[in-house]
């Protein structure tokens, strides 16, 4: 069984971050999930793990099923976020 990992794999995170949020600003606020969706299917293809990426669908459905709705984000998401981003990520900014 796969176990999805959320450790920091990534080394250039604060500038995946921008990227990202850079992409839904250029697409806008109503294309944005559209465009996360394409993006999440195209990363989903790259990784070639059903069971990994359902794992990670669900991780993040739980998370903000659980979410108090003033949240900005559910504290599991923030804690992940927070693993990438420092402190900061729990306000939307990357730490620089």
């Amino acid at each position: 069984m796969a176990k999805l990992d959320l450790s920091l794999q990534l080394s250039a995170p604060d500038e995946i971050y921008r990227a990202l949020i850079d992409l839904i600003d250029q697409v806008g606020d109503d294309s944005g999930p559209g465009a996360m969706a394409a993006l999440s299917l195209t990363l989903a293809n790259q990784l070639g793990n059903d069971e990994i990426v359902l794992e990670a669908i669900d991780f993040v459905r739980t998370a903000y099923a659980s979410a108090d709705s003033s949240d900005a984000r559910p504290a599991p998401i923030t804690d992940a976020l927070t693993a990438f981003f420092g402190n900061e990520a729990g306000n939307g900014s990357a730490k620089t």
